[in-house]
């Protein structure tokens, strides 16, 4: 489980995170990245969450993290069989050792210790230009072919297409097994995709340490249960749609979606934004509610990576579903 690597300026050793890393990680943070990440929201993330930990480090002779290189190994749906997929986030290396092979060395290793069929059969993330450069020419990256869409509506016009006696909405202030029962009924409908159960929403939305989140539930007039559900971080006059999950229905989505506009307009939001695989269904979906389509602000580029051999690359572009919720930007 580590390998050691010599280097002109000695030895390195390659390994998975342990226990009493976090000063050094945090350390490097700071180094990297020229900012403090607070030790809370760095548990809430790597520690704390309902996966595994999956985290490689490059560590110096006096015990400093030179690279870290990770992600969060998350269960998900792959044609009706749990697999684990890795969204790869806050890779870094110390400002010292860029250029020095050390980072190649330390991703390859990582995949070496965490990849493969039976372990994590899919990497995928959302770098910007400059990594996923990186990541193509020395780590196997491959950009998705199905890139990701932005969408904007305005509130005011989402509320003017609400149908009588279809749906309603409701606030929810805790998760449940309910989460659990929609996300089987619509699992069918996400054949490679994170699994969105209670445990998944009740980490991600209600105990991040930082951000707040409204999460919002639909029901059909028509039958029990919830019928999708969608997350928003609400920033001045614009609600960000974070997360969302409902079934193949035009007539769910289109009726939550503007259901969901017409609550935000009385209370004096202005539009809606979110970012969605620009083919997949709930994209047309928001489309025909009244989103439109804009350029992508945030420069990032979905990117994937198989460890199976029968995962092809073109299948997990058309068939990968992933919202903001999946990385940590939002």
């Amino acid at each position: 489980m580590e390998k050691r690597v010599d280097t002109e300026h000695g030895a390195v050793v390659i390994r998975p995170y342990r226990s009493g890393d976090e000063e050094g990680v945090l350390s490097l943070w700071r180094a990297a990245f020229g900012k403090d990440i607070s030790a809370s929201l760095w548990r809430w993330k790597y520690l704390k969450n309902p996966y595994p930990v999956q985290i490689g480090l490059a560590v110096g002779e006096e015990g400093e993290v030179l690279v870290m290189y990770g992600g969060i190994p998350y269960f998900a749906n792959w044609k009706g069989e749990r697999v684990t997929i890795t969204h790869l986030m806050d890779i870094m290396s110390h400002p010292d050792w860029r250029k020095s092979g050390l980072f190649v060395k330390t991703g390859t290793a990582f995949f070496d210790l965490f990849a493969g069929p039976d372990r994590t059969c899919f990497y995928y993330g959302f770098p910007g230009k400059y990594h996923f450069d990186i990541g193509k020419k020395y780590l196997k990256y491959t950009g998705l072919k199905n890139g990701v869409g932005f969408l904007k509506a305005e509130t005011g016009t989402l509320g003017m297409n609400k149908m009588r006696a279809w749906g309603r909405i409701e606030r929810m202030t805790g998760v449940d097994e309910a989460f659990d029962d929609l996300w089987k009924r619509c699992r069918k409908d996400y054949p490679f995709a994170v699994i969105r159960d209670s445990a998944f929403l009740r980490w991600r939305f209600l105990e991040h340490p930082v951000r707040e989140y409204e999460i919002w539930g639909y029901r059909s007039c028509f039958r029990r249960g919830w019928q999708a559900y969608a997350v928003f971080a609400i920033e001045g006059e614009t609600a960000r749609m974070v997360d969302i999950l409902a079934p193949a229905s035009m007539k769910t989505t289109r009726d939550f979606l503007v259901r969901m506009g017409d609550r935000f307009h009385g209370r004096g939001i202005k539009g809606i934004e979110t970012w969605l695989p620009e083919d997949h269904f709930l994209a047309r979906f928001a489309a025909s509610a009244g989103f439109k389509p804009f350029d992508e602000p945030l420069g990032f580029i979905p990117t994937g990576r198989s460890f199976h051999p029968a995962l092809s690359l073109d299948w997990a572009s058309q068939h990968l579903y992933y919202t903001m919720a999946d990385g940590d930007l939002l």
